[in-house]
């Protein structure tokens, strides 16, 4: 998974550096999860190399829960089903 991650960010706009330094900061799950949460709100993110480093390494990075947001997408898909 992280691999895969990690070959997506540059391509969504993600210097390497900062997914390294984001996976050092808070781990390399979190950050992959990330990319991946972003993928699936594609549209609504208008600048992913800014929302990725706000929530892994900016001041809302304490508050990016993985679980909650899958679990969130979760339930918007199945309403939308």
């Amino acid at each position: 998974m992280e691999n895969h991650a990690q070959t997506l960010a540059p391509m969504m706009g993600i210097h390497p550096a900062t997914f390294e330094k984001a996976k050092n900061t808070v781990g390399a799950q979190k950050v992959s999860c990330a990319i991946f949460i972003m993928l699936q709100l594609g549209q609504r993110i208008r600048d992913f190399g800014a929302y990725f480093n706000s929530i892994t390494l900016g001041k809302r990075k304490e508050q990016f829960d993985p679980l909650a947001s899958v679990k969130r997408l979760s339930e918007t898909n199945e309403r939308t089903i």
